[in-house]
């Protein structure tokens, strides 16, 4: 799917419900650019950072032009990698989460870049729409391409990650 940063993006045709208090989001972007906040993809209503949601962001904070992942249970936390990656910049995104233990962690390339043991509150992923390139479809409009997006419902092994990433990374021609 290609974004042009200021009128695409995608939603699920209806809500999901993931039902579990675990999130695993993985996906193969490149982003063309980091002049604004970049929703690659996020599981919210259109208003956005609600309970039982997610984000995955390409860039998460444009003046340091990184990648970020924003999980909620009833508080939200911010995992941000905390080296920039200018755009143009391809990468396999992978944000986990656990609210019930306050797991958040980033992986970049299929390397952990960042982690966050913030408390998440409690509750589990609600059921809400899946949007991709942007957030309710209208703002905060990734500009680049997404070449594979997977969301589960839980945390996959180790040897079912380092797959997945690299399954995506041959897919789309991205070196981990």
């Amino acid at each position: 799917l290609r974004f042009d940063g200021i009128d695409d993006a995608y939603s699920s045709a209806s809500p999901i419900a993931l039902g579990t208090d675990e999130v695993c989001a993985l996906a193969s972007v490149y982003k063309m650019s980091d002049a604004a906040i970049g929703m690659v993809c996020e599981l919210s209503p259109s208003t956005g950072s609600n309970n039982g949601s997610f984000f995955l962001a390409a860039p998460r904070d444009p003046s340091v032009a990184n990648y970020g992942f924003c999980p909620k249970g009833t508080i939200i936390a911010q995992v941000t990698t905390g080296a920039s990656f200018a755009a143009p910049h391809g990468a396999i995104l992978t944000g986990q989460s656990k609210i019930g233990s306050d797991l958040a962690t980033l992986r970049v390339k299929g390397v952990q870049v960042a982690s966050a043991a913030t408390d998440q509150g409690t509750g589990p992923y609600t059921v809400q729409t899946l949007y991709v390139g942007g957030r309710a479809e209208t703002f905060l409009l990734f500009n680049g391409w997404v070449s594979g997006l997977l969301v589960l419902s839980r945390l996959p092994s180790a040897a079912e990650l380092a797959y997945a990433e690299k399954y995506f990374a041959r897919k789309s021609g991205i070196t981990l």
